[in-house]
């Protein structure tokens, strides 16, 4: 027997499958993009930060930030971080 070359192989049905599944969200993105329309995630988030401000955490890491990183890398950081700053009230006028 013999083959056309001019005609192309079909696809297997657990390969359209297994591409149905890929292009499916998973239940990360679901959760997820239900809390962005909610706005719960904002909220969350901002609750998040609060706890850990409250419990010390955010002093801690810059803490150790400051003793494990050389002095002239932490004066690089903080310009980088000054100069995004002062370029996010630039686009918001």
């Amino acid at each position: 027997m013999r083959t056309s070359v001019n005609r192309p192989p079909t696809p297997d049905d657990a390969v359209e499958e297994q591409e149905d599944q890929e292009k499916q969200p998973t239940l990360q993105e679901i959760i997820n993009i239900k809390l962005i329309e909610s706005g719960e995630k904002e909220r969350l988030m901002e609750l998040l930060r609060e706890r850990l401000i409250e419990c010390g955490w955010k002093d801690e890491m810059k803490a150790l930030c400051r003793f494990s990183l050389p002095s002239h890398v932490l004066v690089s950081l903080l310009f980088v971080l000054w100069l995004s700053f002062d370029f996010r009230g630039l686009e918001n006028e």
